[in-house]
């Protein structure tokens, strides 16, 4: 099996390429923090997971308590992409149980971040802004930049929706 390994700063087209990538070439996409807050429960999965962090020391303490689920979601699959918040050590991790692609997406643009993210959840400017740089402290503090140096290909997102997609199409051919 292969499996994608996706990630990068809030706003900078996750959602997108997995959209497209499921509509188009019929990919499964597995949101990891989703399959693990559907176990421990959403109102529980950032306890347990800094539970997990304090006792083991590890940050993929939590993948390991849901490597049976991730595994059965991505068995028999052409290709699957893990969409989530990773660390090099996560993504260590996934290349112990698949032939794993990382792609890290950005987006230099914080402007433009900030429109895509308020339009996705639907926020007014202001509120989207705190919202959204909130969310991206947590993706630096977890170490989501630094994982960067590790990403088989970086993605810059800077541009329109159809060069997006022409990247993608690119990507996707070099990879299958």
């Amino acid at each position: 099996m292969k499996t994608i390994l996706l990630y990068g700063l809030t706003g900078t087209g996750k959602s997108t390429f997995c959209k497209y990538v499921t509509e188009k070439y019929n990919y499964k996409v597995v949101q990891v923090r989703r399959l693990f807050e559907s176990v421990v429960g959403k109102d529980k999965a950032a306890t347990v997971y800094h539970e997990l962090l304090n006792k083991t020391n590890s940050r993929c303490a939590w993948l390991d308590l849901i490597s049976k689920d991730i595994i059965s979601c991505i068995e028999n699959q052409k290709i699957a992409v893990i969409e989530g918040l990773f660390t090099v050590e996560e993504s260590k991790w996934f290349k112990n149980i698949s032939d794993v692609t990382i792609i890290y997406l950005e987006n230099k643009n914080d402007k433009v971040r900030t429109m895509r993210f308020c339009e996705r959840e639907n926020l007014p400017l202001e509120s989207g802004m705190v919202k959204m740089g909130n969310s991206d402290m947590g993706r630096i503090d977890a170490g989501v930049p630094f994982a960067k140096n590790s990403a088989d290909y970086i993605i810059i997102n800077d541009n329109s929706l159809e060069e997006f997609y022409n990247v993608i199409d690119s990507l996707v051919n070099k990879i299958c």
